[in-house]
């Protein structure tokens, strides 16, 4: 005689959090995506409005251990390392010459970033397979729509929906920055065919739209991604090494090209003059700074005072020169371990995984490093969503494994079998 089966239970509260986490989770990795490549405003209203969703959901779900996983990387090494650097840059406020801009930068930077740990911490447990479609849905639709931009739409009607140059080239490093994640539940799944073509239509996007640091930036982390998957436990210490002493060793760099161009190794004619003029105003003002490379102007010094005209136009932007100049010695040493610590904390990964996350990082702080400056409102935003799709998409890598088989049943099972059959 079977047994009847009965539907499961309708649980409302349940069904309505799923719904308001796939809105969320559609606002961030699809509709952003979307229109980054065509208008810069509303990036800013939607990301907080998909993070807003996604928490709304947690709360209507008992079952969300969302304040377990953040005390869990309050507690890990790269948080902490994270939160002395937050206090370095509060403390350096007290010394700096901008101190009003600084603070609300500083605050809105934290809490656009605070915002996306949050969310991230408060994603379901697991994933489903149709939301873990949505971040490479969304960044295909954005890829070949920036490609219709730039070859087919004509300028007025570029112009009348706001994508401009400036845009399409935000676009492209937004686009680049997401991608590696979204390579990620593309391996997931085992879609390789997918994942070339979407890098390539990304680099067509990097190559028409003129972001010439998108398209290096892909290159490098292509680079990044052989190296780790071929030697995947030295691959990422080295890497993470590199780095760390790439933030330390910089201000060596104008030196160095101070004495290479002193020596006549490259003509002022060369396509590397501007850079070299650059790295030339960096070393005047270390001569200049002396004992104040310990301590840093203060935080957004270098930013503010470009904007302000203090400095020449040509000096040195990007990640590097900005935390030598704001925040000193502290601060590129906390800043040296938070890289270091989360490129080799991907390896935990897998190896599957674990190579996308790592050139993803390297590819952000490529970007950062060159020309995007760490306290842009919109770098931050791009930032905080590939945090937060990188939490989504790790949570679709389901660690479970089938049990192994017994080469024979247990004495008991089988003394149950037998009094059971009658034998």
């Amino acid at each position: 005689m079977t047994e009847a089966t009965h539907p499961p239970a309708f649980d409302p509260a349940s069904d309505s959090a799923a719904l308001l986490n796939r809105i969320g989770l559609a606002i961030l990795g699809v509709i952003v995506p979307c229109l980054l490549v065509a208008t810069r405003h509303p990036l800013f209203l939607l990301m907080p409005v998909g993070a807003g969703l996604i928490l709304s959901a947690a709360l209507v779900d008992s079952q969300s251990r969302g304040m377990e996983h953040i005390r869990h990387a309050l507690a890990s090494p790269i948080l902490m390392a994270a939160v002395l650097f937050s206090l370095w840059c509060l403390a350096s406020l007290a010394w700096d010459p901008f101190r009003n801009e600084a603070a609300l930068r500083f605050a809105k930077v934290l809490g656009t970033l605070a915002l996306s740990m949050v969310t991230a911490a408060y994603l379901p447990e697991r994933t489903k397979t149709s939301n873990l479609n949505l971040p490479p849905i969304g960044v295909a639709i954005a890829a070949i729509f920036a490609l219709v931009l730039v070859l087919f739409a004509p300028e007025p009607v570029r112009a009348w929906i706001g994508s401009d140059a400036d845009t399409l080239q935000r676009g492209a490093i937004g686009l680049e920055t997401l991608l590696w994640p979204v390579l990620g539940a593309l391996a997931l799944r085992e879609r390789w065919n997918y994942c070339g073509l979407l890098a390539a239509v990304v680099a067509l996007v990097a190559l028409f739209a003129g972001s010439q640091l998108a398209l290096f930036a892909l290159v490098l982390a292509a680079a990044t991604f052989a190296i780790t998957l071929q030697f995947p436990r030295h691959g990422p210490r080295t890497i993470a090494a590199v780095i760390a002493f790439s933030f330390l060793l910089a201000p060596l760099a104008p030196f160095l090209a101070h004495a290479l161009n002193a020596g006549g190794w490259f003509a002022p004619t060369s396509q590397a003059a501007a850079f070299f003029a650059s790295l030339e105003e960096w070393r005047h003002l270390l001569l200049r700074d002396n004992w104040r490379i310990l301590t840093g102007h203060g935080l957004d010094s270098a930013y503010s005072g470009l904007l302000a005209g203090y400095f020449p136009a040509n000096v040195p932007s990007g990640l590097l020169f900005e935390i030598w100049f704001d925040l000193g010695l502290p601060g590129i040493l906390l800043a040296a371990v938070i890289a270091a610590l989360s490129i080799r904390a991907c390896r935990k990964f897998g190896s599957r995984l674990g190579p996308f996350m790592i050139s993803g990082l390297i590819s952000g702080l490529f970007i950062a490093m060159t020309d995007i400056s760490i306290s842009q409102l919109w770098w931050v935003n791009i930032v905080g969503i590939a945090g937060i799709a990188v939490t989504h998409i790790v949570r679709g890598r389901y660690l479970t494994s089938r049990p192994k088989l017994q080469n024979g049943p247990p004495a008991e099972a089988n003394t149950s079998v037998n009094s059971n059959s009658g034998i």
